[in-house]
């Protein structure tokens, strides 16, 4: 979904930006060399984790997809007054990205020049991205998480206006229709964009949904334990050896 992340490959067969479509899913599995007959775990990571529960649903008719993994990224919301209780810096983010979107554009371009204005200009930025998360802030003293943070940074203000798309999304009633398959979240207590409280009433009322809720962790719960957050997704697949 983000292509040239990482490692990711910035080829025309990957969607970027806007809904993962199966015929995207389709071509990424192809590239791949995947075979209709491979189990497949669908995982994702903030609003990536969104479009890995779209693409799962998608692919779930012809393909043998074992279960969604949600990585960080929230609840569907079936209404913004599920954010009433978000601190008032994610809430203003929300409201905005719905209700006066082109107000958030103007903040995020602003944010986006004086990151780039140099090393003073990317601390102020970098500590604001978690303003109202004391104990991820804690860490940014740390210059790995630093560099995590910025260089998540870095790579969505080189296209601002999809971040306002993004929040949008990922605060919206976003499951998807069609086959169902598991899911399970894997969620820092302390995020305060997206609160484990949504995580854990929405597991409450679906079957087929659990949730593993990192306690003293916030939006970094993946980087501080990604071998839990490995455990948690392996009771959706039938053998995790041939899983992909």
């Amino acid at each position: 979904f983000r292509p040239g992340f990482g490692l990711s490959a910035r080829g025309p067969k990957w969607t970027d930006g806007g809904p993962a479509l199966p015929s995207d899913c389709q071509a990424i599995l192809e590239d791949l060399g995947l075979s209709r007959e491979r189990p497949l775990l669908c995982v994702g990571h903030r609003e990536g984790a969104v479009l890995a529960a779209r693409a799962a649903a998608g692919l779930a008719a012809d393909h043998a997809v074992q279960g969604v993994g949600l990585l960080s990224c929230g609840a569907p919301a079936k209404s913004l007054a599920a954010f009433a209780d978000a601190p008032p810096n994610a809430r203003r983010s929300i409201l905005a990205g719905h209700y006066l979107p082109i107000a958030l554009r103007m903040g995020y371009r602003t944010a986006a020049r004086l990151f780039h204005s140099g090393p003073e200009g990317e601390d102020r930025i970098v500590g604001y991205f978690f303003k109202d998360d004391p104990e991820d802030c804690a860490l940014l003293s740390n210059r790995k998480f630093y560099r995590i943070t910025r260089e998540n940074i870095a790579f969505s203000f080189e296209n601002s206006n999809q971040i306002v798309e993004d929040i949008a999304l990922w605060s919206s009633d976003w499951a998807p229709a069609g086959p169902s398959v598991p899911w399970t979240f894997f969620h820092g207590r302390a995020h305060r964009f997206m609160m484990a409280s949504a995580v854990e009433r929405y597991c409450a009322t679906r079957p087929d949904a659990v949730c593993d809720i990192l306690e003293g962790a916030g939006q970094m719960a993946i980087y501080l334990n990604p071998d839990r957050a490995a455990a948690a997704l392996k009771h959706m697949v039938s053998s995790p050896a041939e899983a992909v």
